[in-house]
């Protein structure tokens, strides 16, 4: 049987992209003899426990349930007005129940009402918001307290994190009687595995609550091992709580118990890594299961697998040579001329500079999208934005879709991910395929403290890792190690706040085309010099990074990729930041290879991100997928076309771009019937695209076979599974990194700004 979608493709056989036509899999005889099984297959999905759930309460309250449709689980409790903390302005704060767990499907994750009256939610500008959503657990600051009771009318609330945040009137009391109502994640399932998703973190695996066993499936005995992580979120009502924090988790096979431990009851998710040898005497007809006991809580067992006892290192398995590792890291926003082999400041990215210099580097690489959702699902699944449907803020990967993750999975490897959310989220596909998936708004130095511990759940298998981060995305942020390092070059502004105003009477003189701002280009620069001192700070995490990858034995045997999704436009043809056009500052991006094997040297071929997939199978030895378009740059296939799309209308435009044989051709989306460009540039005596060779009559023309490609690269493959709701708390987050979710929104709030500085 074909795979997914395949029968609905046949134009894949001729495209002429070097797509293969016969589907195959690593065989059995080329995967190692040791075993590694999964204990969440075949098991039913909903709450994973028992349906009483009588009993559980919490600070003194029975807790009530409210089942939904399907598995859908809420819980629902009366917040004594004793739980409720001071803070200033009128404000308090309480535990939420089950901490911050998140919300499939990006629904409200929560809601406190009086009565029939739900209390208003209390909003901040994105700015603020992020700030507010960094937290974690630590106190509010005074000018954050300050400004949420300023956004009140009348009483108001809103959820951060593991709390709830009540604003009333100054002098009055909480009430009692106030009730709180939380979705509970529970169980679903993809790609044939039981799934959850909780504290931002989607995986393989069960939720359920305490003293409820949950079956595991039939133990293994003789050199075995099981390997899990356990989960315990919640809060107790207040510090007097009766209820001990931490939770004891049992696993027994039968009357048998293999396991006794003790986890501290976290607000925040804080996974446990269990190893358990298996006794060679087990049962087997006796299940595993494994019990919680403590407070109430949300419990979760994530990846539960049984896998060989011994597994050496990385490089040297007790079974002999295994498939490479594969790690790729995603600079979201990074501009390729932030590196010296592109023509950048040669001080601005040291360390990048010198891991290049060991690297294939393909110095002409696009992005098949110019904003950061596209991009991403494009160079998953090897198809473009227009074929899988992901055009616009509220779009999602389809689950069709076939994407290097599953790919990889499917042939043997654990296949995990740490990103910084917004876009890069399970709410929008982006999870499919890995077996943890992993998504914070920490900042970067989380983003690698949680990846060094993914690196460190080794269990045998090789392993496909993707590090992701917003370091160098707007807003923009300079650490003061930068600051001071590049101070005499680069004179950094206090923050992005304090250059913006500046930029308005530039952007408002400028046209599409290539700019002159004049006097305006200090304001320009002023900007610029904040985002390339993100970039050096992303240089300083890069590195610490290499040093984690050389440390647990990564470098040697695994292979590396280093990329970014998109660049970011400084006003050189009229915009700034990304997803306005398809200019090169905008789809230009870096694109290194680095492992055994590959021969340091700069490739000035024009290749796409599209081409990842089948680059990556190559590198590690598998057959790619047949639906993948693109093409494997390892094996130096013939140049093909590459496509640079837009995908949403701003500012009157939404276009997209072709390039083939050195010349980019940029055409109106909307375009029907013969496809006439707009402009037309020779990259290879014109990168910056300052001659446009559009002159009817005397331009380089589409060939019929670039225009029938062009035709197969635009029509829609895949249907939509869902039409995504963003929370306010997603919301906030695209906001705080530039996007609001509505392109008309953004047309608005441009001309309001011009009328303001016109008054």
């Amino acid at each position: 049987m074909l795979p997914r979608f395949f029968h609905r493709i046949p134009w894949l056989a001729w495209v002429g992209l070097g797509l293969c036509c016969v589907y195959l899999w690593v065989s059995e005889d080329d995967a190692p003899s040791e075993s590694w099984t999964l204990l969440s297959q075949g098991h039913e999905v909903g709450l994973s426990a028992s349906d009483d759930l009588d009993g559980l309460a919490w600070g003194g309250h029975a807790v009530e349930w409210e089942r939904g449709d399907g598995s859908a689980l809420r819980l629902v409790v009366q917040v004594p007005a004793s739980a409720w903390a001071p803070l200033e302005h009128g404000l308090f704060w309480a535990p939420r129940p089950l901490g911050a767990q998140s919300t499939p499907g990006g629904a409200e994750p929560a809601s406190l009402s009086q009565g029939d009256y739900e209390l208003p939610r209390l909003q901040l500008d994105p700015g603020h918001q992020r700030r507010l959503d960094e937290l974690g657990e630590a106190a509010l600051p005074s000018d954050l307290l300050s400004l949420l009771a300023k956004a009140r009318d009348g009483a108001g609330a809103c959820m951060v994190g593991s709390r709830v945040l009540l604003a009333i009137p100054e002098g009055k009391d909480p009430p009692e009687g106030l009730r709180l109502e939380e979705p509970v994640p529970v169980a679903f399932e993809s790609e044939g595995h039981s799934r959850i998703r909780v504290g931002g973190v989607t995986a393989d695996g069960m939720t359920f609550f305490p003293e409820t066993p949950v079956p595991l499936g039939a133990s293994e005995g003789g050199g075995r091992v099981l390997r899990f992580s356990t989960v315990a979120m919640g809060r107790v009502a207040a510090e007097g709580d009766d209820n001990a924090a931490e939770v004891r988790f049992i696993l027994r096979s039968g009357s048998r118990e293999l396991l006794s431990a003790r986890q501290p009851l976290t607000a925040l998710p804080a996974p446990v890594q269990h190893r358990v040898e298996l006794p060679a005497d087990l049962d087997p007809n006796l299940p595993l299961a494994l019990t919680a006991r403590g407070p109430l809580c949300l419990a979760a067992v994530l990846t539960a697998r049984i896998t060989p006892a011994a597994i050496g290192q990385p490089a040297d398995r007790p079974w002999g040579s295994a498939s490479p590792d594969l790690v790729l890291f995603i600079a979201d926003t990074f501009r390729a001329d932030n590196m010296a082999a592109w023509g950048g400041d040669p001080k601005l990215t040291p360390n990048l500079n010198r891991y290049a210099e060991g690297c294939r580097r393909y110095l002409q690489a696009q992005s098949p999208a110019t904003w950061t959702l596209p991009a991403h699902a494009a160079f998953f699944s090897a198809l473009y934005p227009p074929q899988l449907g992901v055009l616009t803020e509220t779009d999602v990967l389809p689950a069709a879709a076939w994407t290097l993750a599953e790919h990889l999975r499917a042939a043997g490897y654990r296949t995990a991910a740490v990103t910084e959310a917004a876009y890069l989220s399970a709410s929008f596909g982006m999870a499919q395929g890995f077996e943890w998936f992993e998504e914070h708004t920490l900042g970067l130095a989380h983003t690698l403290e949680r990846a060094e511990d993914l690196l460190d759940r080794d269990d045998g298998r090789p392993l496909f890792l993707l590090v992701h981060t917003y370091a160098v995305h707007a807003p923009y942020d300079v650490s003061a190690e930068t600051r001071a390092r590049l101070s005499e070059d680069y004179p950094f502004a206090e923050n992005q706040d304090a250059v913006i105003p500046g930029l308005v009477s530039v952007t408002q003189d400028m046209q599409r085309g290539v700019p002159t701002p004049g006097s305006g280009a200090h304001k320009v620069k002023a900007f610029e010099d904040l985002y390339r001192g993100g970039a050096a700070d992303l240089d300083l995490g890069f590195q610490r990074w290499l040093e984690v990858l050389q440390g647990r034995g990564y470098s040697d045997h695994g292979l590396h990729l280093f990329i970014s999704d998109h660049g970011e436009a400084f006003g050189e043809h009229g915009s700034f930041g990304h997803g306005s056009a398809v200019w090169q500052e905008q789809s230009r991006v870096p694109f290194l290879v680095h492992g055994p094997g590959i021969e340091p040297e700069s490739i000035s071929a024009h290749v796409s991100l599209i081409d990842l997939p089948r680059t990556a199978a190559g590198l590690v030895g598998i057959a790619p997928h047949p639906s993948w378009m693109g093409r494997d740059l390892g094996g130096r296939s013939a140049a093909a076309p590459v496509f640079t799309f837009q995908t949403r209308e701003v500012g009157g435009f939404n276009d997209w771009a072709v390039t083939h044989g050195g010349v980019k051709w940029i055409l109106p989306a909307d375009q029907e019937g013969e496809q006439v460009p707009s402009w037309i540039y020779n990259l290879d005596t014109d990168g910056g695209e300052t001659q446009n060779l559009s002159v009817p009559g005397n331009s380089p023309a589409l060939s019929a076979n670039l225009l029938d490609l062009m035709q197969t690269v635009r029509q829609r493959l895949l249907k939509a599974d869902t039409v995504l709701q963003l929370s306010p708390q997603q919301l906030a987050q695209l906001k705080a990194l530039g996007y609001t979710g509505d392109p008309d929104e953004e047309e608005e709030e441009e001309e309001e700004e011009e009328e303001e500085e016109k008054d």
